[in-house]
């Protein structure tokens, strides 16, 4: 009887403490989602070319501490185009921005930004 019991908590501890650590790792990734909502709100919400860069370097920081890799694009008429072959009349056009964690298949896409400093749209590339 008193093995059964033993039993029993041990089960229920156990599955207390799984439950307890997806609970961690579930709430984690809804931290990093909010934390790169928020500083791609605060990006597109910037009134001046020098908030906008304040914010870029928040984001920057943010995305190297936690190794999220990105892609830069320009959403030309509906089409993405890379950094790469942009052109200066391209300037007025919005930026998308393709962001990935390590170890993960999922994207975050994030679009809509009009930088307010054509160099700002490759701030995120410079070490």
């Amino acid at each position: 009887m008193f093995n059964n019991i033993q039993n029993i908590i041990r089960t229920g501890i156990i599955q207390l403490a799984l439950f307890a650590a997806v609970l961690l790792l579930f709430s984690c990734d809804l931290n990093k989602k909010a934390m790169l909502d928020q500083y791609w709100d605060e990006l597109v919400q910037s009134k001046t070319e020098e908030e906008e860069t304040e914010v870029l370097k928040k984001l920057s920081d943010y995305l190297q501490d936690h190794q999220i890799s990105f892609e830069v694009f320009k959403n030309i008429n509906g089409t993405l185009q890379g950094l790469a072959s942009i052109t200066p009349a391209d300037s007025a056009y919005p930026v998308t921005i393709r962001f990935q964690e390590p170890g993960s298949d999922k994207e975050s896409v994030k679009s809509g930004w009009h930088p307010r400093s054509a160099d700002n749209t490759f701030f995120l590339y410079r070490e």
